[in-house]
């Protein structure tokens, strides 16, 4: 999985233009990258949770990731190198829980083209 890591972190830092929750699918995007994932999702600040995808305010979270710039990521865990964590500029992480066994998430670069979930390049 290290590959995968040092293949995302030569793209950093990656500036966020889009972000949408529908209650079902979080989208995240800038000049030609992407994510989306249908997986749970909280935003974390260094002192406990700021946002879960569950919350009441959970549809605002645009206002919170339009304009961020991802300045690092990671696995939540070296045990489980699925689960993503995106460190924002400013302090915050958007930490991914994959509840999807075929799709948990989806990441495209421009350089390395498009992973799936386990971190494995789809050419």
């Amino acid at each position: 999985m290290r590959s995968f890591l040092s293949a995302v972190n030569i793209e950093l830092p990656l500036r966020i233009s889009f972000s949408s929750w529908d209650e079902t699918t979080l989208v995240i995007s800038g000049e030609s990258w992407s994510f989306s994932t249908q997986s749970v999702w909280r935003i974390f600040d260094g002192k406990g949770i700021f946002l879960g995808c569950l919350d009441d305010q959970s549809l605002g979270v645009s206002s919170i990731l339009n304009g961020s710039t991802v300045v690092g990521v990671d696995f939540q865990s070296p045990d489980r190198p699925i689960d993503l964590v995106f460190r924002l500029e400013g302090g915050k992480d958007l930490e991914i829980f994959s509840t999807d066994l075929d799709e948990p998430w989806v990441l495209t670069l421009p350089q390395f083209g498009v992973f799936v979930g386990t971190g494995e390049r789809i050419l």
